[in-house]
């Protein structure tokens, strides 16, 4: 099996370490924290190991105006302020309250931080930088009906050339890129699509691995869900 390129890190499903795959929980790269979002961060922060970063989603624009009980049952909520002015201030506002280190904001489609575009304005912006890292998180990118159809691999090709071209011709944003997830793609029953192991989801995961080994540059971070981890790294090396 032909070893890949990029270093693969294993995502926790739950709040938890992320770690490398032969690695241990001692070995933290970042803490995930999959009910939170940068908007709606409670005021105590997050618990996890200090100087580590914590992986937030962006938010919704659900969450902009309620009460923290709620905020965690409002974070894929469907909001049409999400994705202007309203859900963009609110993350840049958030974004200046937060502690050190800067945190990793995980994309979905449903969040501020939804699209190539929005990661564009994290790792090449064009006015004021904002204090954050990305993980790109294609599956939670996509919509069911895309995913669903042939255009699902079309999209998930124009992700992974995306961080090819934008680590290419911006030297910069690598270091704000924190690393793609490579996952099968998984349908929620709140009509929102996730990731899953690679071999399971709605597009074959030997189809999305060839794609991320072909496209990825170099020393970016690969990660993969904690469930079925060792199928999905074995997907990935004998990907061609």
């Amino acid at each position: 099996m032909a070893e890949s390129p990029n270093p693969i890190w294993v995502l926790p499903d739950a709040e938890g370490p992320v770690r490398p795959l032969a690695g241990a929980d001692d070995q933290v790269s970042a803490w995930n924290a999959p009910t939170l979002s940068v908007i709606a961060l409670p005021a105590t922060g997050v618990p996890k190991p200090v100087g580590v970063p914590a992986i937030l989603w962006s938010g919704s624009g659900a969450q902009v105006d309620t009460s923290p009980a709620l905020a965690a049952a409002e974070l894929f909520n469907p909001d049409p302020r999400t994705w202007g002015n309203v859900g963009w201030n609110a993350l840049t506002n958030a974004l200046k309250r937060i502690e050190p280190p800067p945190p990793v904001i995980r994309t979905h489609a449903r969040n501020v931080v939804s699209d190539i575009p929005g990661v564009r304005r994290i790792v090449a912006p064009q006015g004021e930088p904002l204090p954050a890292r990305v993980l790109i998180d294609p599956a939670s990118m996509l919509t069911p009906l895309f995913a669903k159809s042939t255009l699902g691999v079309d999209q998930i090709t124009r992700i992974f050339e995306f961080v090819r071209d934008i680590v290419a011709g911006v030297p910069d944003a690598a270091p704000k890129i924190f690393g793609v997830v490579v996952s099968g793609v998984a349908i929620s029953p709140r009509d929102y699509c996730k990731p899953c192991p690679l071999d399971e989801g709605v597009i074959p995961g030997a189809t999305i691995a060839s794609i991320a080994k072909k496209t990825l540059p170099p020393g970016i971070p690969i990660l993969i869900p904690e469930t079925r981890a060792a199928e999905s790294a074995a997907i990935i090396a004998q990907a061609s």
